[in-house]
């Protein structure tokens, strides 16, 4: 994940306030698209994070001027 945004209820739970480590999934997960991506590798990401539990996911090609 190249950004990750975790809600303030996410970041209550946490036992540590000094940890750099969020237990849980974040809110928001965004992914940039890189040169070496290939669709099939992008599509196991975003498998993964929503087995994770990431409830929603934003996929930027910076090429393509997108966001999906």
């Amino acid at each position: 994940i190249d950004v990750a945004y975790f809600s303030a209820a996410v970041m209550a739970e946490q036992d540590d306030d000094q940890s750099t480590v969020v237990v849980g999934a974040p809110d928001l997960a965004v992914e940039i698209v890189s040169p070496a991506d290939t669709q099939k590798k992008r599509n196991a990401k975003l498998g993964k994070y929503r087995r994770a539990g990431v409830k929603l996911v934003w996929v930027l090609d910076p090429d393509d001027k997108t966001v999906t």
